[in-house]
C-alpha cells in the first residue's frame, strides 16, 4: 500500500490539533459547569448531572487528547504508525459529535435519544481509533513494555464502549442488564476499564518512553515494566471475570469486585508513579522545566489516590468516593496529559515548520522549541492546574459550593492557557529562506 495512505505525516498539524483544541473545549465545559452549578454536582456521584461532569472530563478532555497525541507518538511509544492516517478527520467529526451528544442527554434530562445518538458515534469513533492502532501495533516488531502497555489500553478502550453502549438503555429509562439492581456493578466495572485500563496503562506505556526522551532519565527497569502490566491485566480482568460468574450465578459481590482491582490500582498509582518519580530524581538534564514539574505533581497525585483508594475500599463513603475521582481524573491524568501537552505542542510545529530550514543557510535564526513556547507561559498552567486539584479537593471534603465555583473559575483558566499556549506556538513566524 502506498506510504502516503498508511504513514501519517507528522507536518500535517491539522491532523493532530483539532483534538487538542477539542480538549480545550472540553475542559472549558467543565469549568463552566463547576462555576454554574456548584455543589449540585457534588451531590451523588449518581446524578446524571455528575456524571456528565464525569464525562466531560473523561471524554471532552482526556480522551479526545489522548487520540490526538497518540497519532503522533504512537511511532515512538509502540514502534508503529497507524494506518488510513486520513481516518483521523473522521474520527475527529464523529468523536466531537458524539461527546457533544452524550453530555446534552446527561446535562440536559430528559434528552434519552440524545444519549443513545451519543454513545453511537462515540463508538464508531473510538472503535475506528482502536482498530487502526491494535493494526499497526500488530505490524510493529518492537520489544519495549510500553508497546504491550499500549495493547491493554487500547483492548480497555474497546471494552469500557462497548460496556457503555450496552448500559445506554439504563440511562434511556429502561432497567440495565440483567441482573436488575446491578446498576453500581455496571458501573463499577466501565470505570474500571476506564481509569485502570484505559487511561492508566496508558500513561504508564507513554511515561517510559517520553521521560528519558524528553527529560533524560535513566530508562525504566524492563522487569518493573512487565509486573506493571500483568498487574494491571490481572486488575482488569479479574472484576471481569467475578462479574461474569455473578451475572450467571445471580450473586454479584461489588466489593470483591472492587477489591479485584486493587493490583492494577497498586501498579498505575503505586509502582509506576514512585519508579518514575526515581527516574526524574535521576535525570541527566537538569534545567528546571514546568513540563517536567507538571509530571511531579500529577505522579504525586497518583500516589495519594492510591491512599484514597484503599481508604475508601475500607471506609467506602460518598465523600471519599468522589475525592478518588477528582484525585484521579484531575489531579493525576489530566495534569500528566497537560505537562505532556506543553511538550508535544511546539515539539510537533517546531518538527513540521523548522527542522526543514535547519542549516539550509547561513544567519537564518530557528527558534527553539523553548522560544517557541516560553517556560512562563507553561509554568503558569500547571500551577495554575495544581491550585484547581487543592481547591477542588478542599471542595468535596467541606462541600463547600463557594469552593465548587472558584476550582471551575481556575479550571476556565487553565484552559485559557493552554489555548493561549496553541495559539502561540502555531502563530510563530516562519523565517524567509532568500
Amino acid at each position: 500500500m502506498n506510504s502516503d495512505m498508511t504513514d501519517p505525516p507528522i507536518e500535517s498539524l491539522s491532523i493532530t490539533f483539532p483534538f487538542f483544541i477539542l480538549g480545550m473545549l472540553g475542559m472549558s465545559v467543565a469549568g463552566i459547569l463547576m462555576v454554574t452549578m456548584g455543589n449540585e454536582l457534588f451531590v451523588s456521584h449518581w446524578l446524571p448531572k455528575t456524571i456528565g461532569l464525569v464525562h466531560t472530563i473523561t471524554l471532552g478532555f482526556i480522551g479526545i487528547t489522548m487520540v490526538g497525541a497518540l497519532i503522533q507518538v504512537s511511532p515512538v511509544v509502540g514502534g508503529c504508525r497507524l494506518p488510513l492516517w486520513r481516518v483521523a478527520y473522521f474520527e475527529q467529526i464523529v468523536l466531537s459529535t458524539g461527546i457533544a451528544s452524550l453530555l446534552l442527554s446527561l446535562l440536559m434530562s430528559p434528552l434519552p435519544q440524545a444519549g443513545g445518538i451519543g454513545l453511537f458515534f462515540l463508538g464508531v469513533g473510538f472503535t475506528s481509533f482502536s482498530l487502526r492502532a491494535l493494526v499497526g501495533l500488530a505490524k510493529s516488531s518492537s520489544p519495549h513494555n510500553s508497546r504491550r502497555g499500549m495493547f491493554i489500553a487500547l483492548f480497555s478502550l474497546i471494552a469500557l464502549v462497548t460496556l457503555g453502549v450496552l448500559m445506554t438503555k439504563g440511562y434511556a429509562g429502561d432497567r440495565f442488564p440483567d441482573p436488575p439492581g446491578s446498576r453500581g456493578l455496571w458501573i463499577q466495572l466501565h470505570l474500571t476499564f476506564a481509569i485502570l485500563g484505559w487511561i492508566g496503562a496508558l500513561i504508564m506505556s507513554v511515561s517510559w518512553q517520553v521521560l528519558p526522551m524528553f527529560y533524560l532519565t535513566p530508562d525504566p527497569p524492563k522487569d518493573l515494566g512487565r509486573l506493571s502490566i500483568s498487574l494491571v491485566m490481572l486488575g482488569v480482568s479479574a472484576p471481569m471475570g467475578f462479574f461474569m460468574v455473578g451475572i450467571k450465578s445471580g450473586n454479584l459481590d461489588g466489593s470483591l469486585m472492587a477489591w479485584a482491582a486493587l493490583p492494577a490500582v497498586i501498579a498505575v498509582w503505586g509502582i509506576e508513579p514512585i519508579q518514575s518519580l526515581l527516574l526524574i530524581r535521576e535525570r541527566r538534564r537538569k534545567r528546571p522545566d514546568a513540563s517536567l514539574l507538571g509530571w511531579i505533581f500529577g505522579l504525586s497525585t497518583g500516589i495519594f489516590t492510591l491512599f484514597a483508594v484503599v481508604i475508601t475500599l475500607i471506609w467506602p463513603t460518598e465523600t471519599l468516593k468522589q475525592l478518588v475521582g477528582w484525585l484521579a481524573l484531575w489531579g493525576w491524568a489530566s495534569m500528566i496529559i497537560h505537562a505532556m501537552l506543553h511538550r508535544i505542542i511546539p515539539f510537533l510545529v517546531w518538527y513540521s515548520r523548522f527542522s526543514p530550514l535547519v542549516g539550509m543557510k547561513k544567519g537564518v535564526k530557528i527558534p527553539s522549541m523553548r522560544k517557541l513556547l516560553p517556560d512562563q507561559i507553561s509554568r503558569r498552567g500547571i500551577l495554575l492546574h495544581f491550585g484547581t486539584t487543592v481547591f477542588g479537593a478542599g471542595a468535596i471534603l467541606l462541600a463547600s459550593d463557594q469552593l465548587f465555583r472558584m476550582t471551575g473559575i481556575l479550571i476556565l483558566f487553565v484552559a485559557g492557557n493552554l489555548m493561549f499556549s496553541i495559539f502561540k506556538v502555531l502563530t510563530t513566524s516562519v523565517p524567509r529562506i532568500n
